[in-house]
């Protein structure tokens, strides 16, 4: 767990910084605790001291894709795509594709509508250039699809 709070120019520095790198291929691994899951974690290569990588999930079962940056053991911002809802702390309640983003105020990421994401749940691809772009992340390599006929419905 992190020692201290994470401010909100902190956190508009970290999105804002364009040194962030995935160097290499990711693969997509099954969830092997969720049958049909996918997941992955990339590391994230960048200018500040604390560790950064982006997660991804997928479960079609569920209608269900993720992308989440993590720095310093916390998730910062992220995509959320499919049969999803998150309320927020406020009590605002967001149905269907929306992004997470670090709100300072309660240190946790709150989930906004997301128009500028166009890529629908079956479009992965789309969905990570999406992300990364709106996150400033550069990855130099290749997003792999899932190898979905090794899942088990």
């Amino acid at each position: 767990m992190p020692n201290t709070p994470l401010t909100q120019n902190e956190f508009e520095a970290i999105i804002a910084d364009e040194s962030k790198r995935i160097v290499g291929d990711v693969v997509w691994a099954p969830q092997l605790d969720k049958p049909g899951g996918f997941k992955f974690r990339a590391p994230v290569q960048h200018a500040g001291g604390a560790g950064m990588f982006v997660a991804g999930f997928e479960r079609l079962r569920t209608q269900r894709l993720s992308f989440a940056l993590v720095y310093d053991e916390r998730r910062i911002a992220g995509l959320d795509l499919g049969a999803v809802s998150h309320t927020n702390e406020d009590g605002t309640r967001i149905v269907g594709a929306h992004l997470h983003l670090w709100d300072a105020r309660y240190q946790k990421t709150q989930a906004y509508a997301a128009p500028e994401i166009t890529a629908r749940l079956e479009q992965t691809l789309l969905a990570w250039r999406q992300i990364c772009a709106r996150l400033h992340i550069v990855h130099l390599g290749q997003l792999h699809e899932p190898q979905r006929e090794e899942a088990t419905e």
